[in-house]
C-alpha cells in the first residue's frame, strides 16, 4: 500500500487536530503566571489535549508543581 505524501489532503487527514504555537502559548502563559495556571487547569481536562509530546511532558510538570504549592 503507498503512503500518502507530506501535505497532500490524504496526509492531512490522517493527523489529528493540532495548533502547536497555540500549546506553546498556552504553556509559556502557565509558566508565567499563577491565575493563568488555574484557568488552564479548569479548562483542559488532562494533557491529552496537547499533540507534541515535549508539550505534555511541560504540562504534567505544571500540574505537579502546582498541586505541590
Amino acid at each position: 500500500m503507498k503512503r500518502p505524501v507530506p501535505h497532500t489532503p490524504d496526509y492531512a487527514a490522517q493527523l489529528p487536530p493540532q495548533d502547536l504555537p497555540l500549546e506553546a502559548a498556552i504553556l509559556g502563559a502557565a509558566l508565567l503566571e499563577a491565575p493563568a495556571v488555574r484557568k488552564a487547569q479548569e479548562l483542559l481536562p488532562d494533557e491529552q489535549v496537547f499533540y507534541a509530546p515535549n508539550h505534555i511532558a511541560v504540562w504534567q510538570a505544571i500540574r505537579a508543581l502546582s498541586q505541590e504549592g
